[in-house]
Parts: C-alpha cells; sequence; structure tokens
C-alpha cells in the first residue's frame, strides 16, 4: 500500500513538472504571457535608448518623433543599500507627424515679480516728502507718482488721503520701491544684448533717418546766415534744430518747435516779466516774487549764474503745495511746474550732481528732455502731425507743426493768437531752412 501511494505521488509530480515545463517553454519561444490573454509584448533593447541628461538630441529624418514624458525609475546604488528614487525624461512609444512644430525654443514663461521694498521711516514723520527725504529717496511730485503707481494708486494727485497712505506703508516698510520680472530670454534675446550698445553717455539715438548728414548741415548753414527776425535767440533755435533734425524729425515739424522755442525762452533763461510793479504781477509770479524776490533774483536771467540746488528746493516747496500757489517757466520751451522740476533733475544728471551748470550741459539736457517728453508723455503731438499732414515737406505741414506743438506741448494763455502766430514763425523758419 504504502509502495502505491508512493508510485502515485511520484507519478502526479512528473506530471506536473512536464505541464510547468511546456508553458515556461511556449513563454519562451512565443513571447505568451498567460496572464495578458495572449497580447503580443514588445521586445525593448535597453542599449538603443541610452540618454545624455546633459545635452539635447536631434531625431533622425526617417523615424517617428517621440513624445518626451517623464518616468520614474528606481536606481541601486553600489556603495547603499538603500534605494533611490530618481526622474528621468526618457520617450514614449507614442508616435508623432514629423510635420507637427517643434518645440518654440523662443517662448517664455512668466515668472513672479521681484519686489524691493523701502526701509522703514521713523514713526513720527506726518509729512510723506519729509519721510521720503528722511530715507534719502527723492520726494517730488513725479517721484511720488510713480512710488503711488507700483503701491497700487493708478490716479495719484497728491491728495492728503493718498500721502497717508503711502506714509503708513513707508512707517510699516511696506512700501514698494520697485518692481521686475525675471523671464528667461530667447537666444535672439541674448544676442541683442550682448551687441547691444550701452550709452554710457546719455547721448540721444536717432529714432529714423530722413536726410544725410550734409543735407542737415546745409539746413543748419541757412538757418545761420539767414535766421533774419530770429536772431535774437539764434543760438538756442540753430543748436535744437541740429539735435531735432538728427534726430530723425522731418524738417516741417522741427521748424513748428523752432517756431515755438522763439515764442517762448531760451536754452537756461528764467521767464521775465515786463511788468516792473508787482502788484501787475500774475498770480503765480505774485506769489514767486512775495515769496522768493523772484523779480530781483530770477526774472530774466540764465541758470548759469544760479545754483541748481537752491532752485530745486524752491520747486520742491512749489511742490508740496501742489502747485496751486507758485510757479515759474524756465528754459528754451518755458517748462513750467512739475516739468521745471523734471528739467533741474535733467540739469543735475548732466553735471554729475554738482552745484552749478555751464552752457554747454544744459543744452544737452534741455535737449534730451524735449525728446524724452516727445517719445513719452507728449508723443501724440508728432503722431497728431503726422495723421493730419499726407504731405510732410512743405510749408503747409511747417504752419500746421507750430499749431499743434503750440496747442498739444506748451500750451500757453491766449492760445488761439499765440498758436497763430507760431505757425507763422514755423513756415518762416521752414522757408529759411529749405532754400
Amino acid at each position: 500500500m504504502n509502495v502505491f501511494l508512493l508510485s502515485l505521488i511520484m507519478t502526479i509530480v512528473m506530471a506536473t513538472t512536464s505541464i510547468l515545463y511546456t508553458v515556461y517553454k511556449n513563454v519562451i519561444e512565443n513571447n505568451i504571457s498567460p496572464e495578458s490573454n495572449n497580447t503580443t509584448v514588445p521586445t525593448i533593447d535597453i542599449t538603443t535608448n541610452i540618454i545624455d541628461l546633459n545635452t539635447s538630441f536631434i531625431q533622425e529624418t526617417d523615424k517617428p518623433t517621440l513624445e518626451p514624458t517623464t518616468l520614474e525609475t528606481t536606481i541601486t546604488t553600489e556603495n547603499k543599500n538603500e534605494n533611490q528614487t530618481t526622474t528621468l525624461e526618457t520617450s514614449n512609444l507614442t508616435e508623432k507627424n514629423n510635420d507637427s512644430p517643434t518645440e518654440n525654443l523662443s517662448e517664455k514663461t512668466t515668472s513672479e515679480p521681484s519686489i524691493i521694498y523701502y526701509p522703514a521711516c521713523d514713526s513720527s514723520y506726518i509729512s510723506l516728502v519729509d519721510a521720503l527725504k528722511s530715507i534719502g529717496e527723492d520726494s517730488s511730485y513725479s517721484k511720488r507718482k510713480i512710488i503711488a503707481e507700483l503701491n497700487g494708486i493708478s490716479d495719484y494727485s497728491g491728495t492728503g488721503e493718498q500721502n497717508t497712505e503711502l506714509l503708513n506703508k513707508l512707517k510699516e516698510g511696506i512700501l514698494i520701491k520697485s518692481k521686475s520680472f525675471e523671464e528667461p530670454k530667447t537666444q535672439n534675446e541674448i544676442k541683442e544684448t550682448e551687441t547691444e550698445k550701452i550709452n554710457t553717455n546719455n547721448t540721444i539715438t536717432p529714432f529714423q533717418t530722413i536726410y544725410s548728414q550734409s543735407k542737415i548741415n546745409n539746413m543748419i548753414q541757412n538757418l545761420e546766415k539767414n535766421i533774419g527776425k530770429f536772431n535774437s535767440k539764434k543760438e538756442t533755435l540753430v543748436i535744437m534744430a541740429s539735435v531735432l533734425l538728427n534726430y530723425g524729425y522731418e524738417l516741417a515739424f522741427t521748424s513748428g518747435i523752432l517756431g515755438n522755442i522763439f515764442g517762448e525762452g531760451q536754452i537756461g533763461k528764467f521767464e521775465s516779466s515786463a511788468r516792473k510793479d508787482p502788484s501787475t504781477l500774475t498770480k503765480n509770479l505774485k506769489y514767486m516774487n512775495d515769496n522768493y524776490d523772484y523779480l530781483t533774483k530770477y526774472s530774466g536771467k540764465f541758470i548759469f549764474e544760479i545754483s541748481l540746488f537752491e532752485i530745486k528746493s524752491i520747486l520742491e516747496e512749489l511742490e508740496a503745495k501742489g502747485w496751486n500757489e507758485g510757479k515759474f517757466g524756465l528754459g528754451c520751451v518755458q517748462w513750467t511746474g512739475d516739468r521745471t522740476l523734471n528739467l533741474v533733475n535733467y540739469y543735475l544728471k548732466e553735471t554729475g550732481n554738482t552745484e552749478f551748470i555751464n552752457f554747454e550741459q544744459a543744452c544737452s539736457a534741455e535737449s534730451k528732455l524735449i525728446i524724452y517728453e516727445l517719445d513719452n508723455g507728449y508723443k501724440t503731438v508728432y503722431n497728431n502731425w503726422k495723421k493730419e499732414n499726407s504731405l510732410v515737406d512743405t510749408e503747409d505741414a511747417a504752419y500746421n507743426a507750430g499749431i499743434i506743438f503750440c496747442k498739444e506741448y506748451e500750451k500757453p494763455f491766449n492760445m488761439t493768437f499765440k498758436c497763430i502766430e507760431r505757425g507763422n514763425n514755423a513756415k518762416d523758419i521752414y522757408n529759411i531752412m529749405k532754400n
């Protein structure tokens, strides 16, 4: 009996072994998995899928392009018993048509802004202007307007409520000084940055090329030789004509500006009053004379003989009052109010923040400020002139330039009369320079 049972058990074991061997043989020879419903599993030669993590690779043109995917795999190190998990970028088996667009290498992603805050001021300050000065910051109206916009006040006008809001933030150390978005550069941008000329001298770069240098020189010579009735401001007109033409403005538009300059001022000159009786002065000049002895110290004089620090201090006091009490004109276009303060800042930049400026430095500062304003806050002056004049090289275009510049840039009192007068000046200057 025992022999019989042992023989039966041996027979069963041998039969089972034979079946398992047959199944195993089928799996090896036919790549059949009993658990996969006879689905064929592709064989991948891992030696052909080596990826260099430090370099990109180019697909051969006769092979399908593979979509990138992320594969998490386990790597066992030789010196450690523990396993490390790392993420590799490899390729899946999803085919993509070779005609599909490749990755856009010029595409950029926007990063979070980098924010810099002002250091907190002392909590005892009740004036935003004084608080900004205490931390060494420019407290001018134009600067406060920029600060306000950075801190969510888009319509800043210097009201007490707006200044208090900014002051409170400054006291808490949360007043934003600057924001910048650091974005990855495209290859083209990198090349542009590498070849960009650094303008260390703050010179004026032309925005378009219209005339040859010899043509410009001829026009300037015509103005110098035949200036006629405009002789009293010859130096200023010749300098500004050269600047504007070399920058790329048309002769007619340049003439429109010059026609207004002749009706306004000279480089570095303070607004003058023909009224010697203080009681007959305009409201603004009366305030200036009552508080700063304007008629004696400044009227009709030039900035070259006055301390820039002194003038800036006066302007900041006037600005703190919202320009409602007093103001005065300065320079070839008689910048007034907030624009006068901008001009003085341009003066100081030219002098390297020293107290006195010379004529050449003032010429440079005023030229740059006119160009800057026409390219920014007053850019509609040029655009509107271009829209209204299909022919830009005519005396009519010069006349219209004189009127548009007067109405939209200068905005003087008695505007109707002065616009016509300056339009005629522009037409005469155009003809002098063109002849």
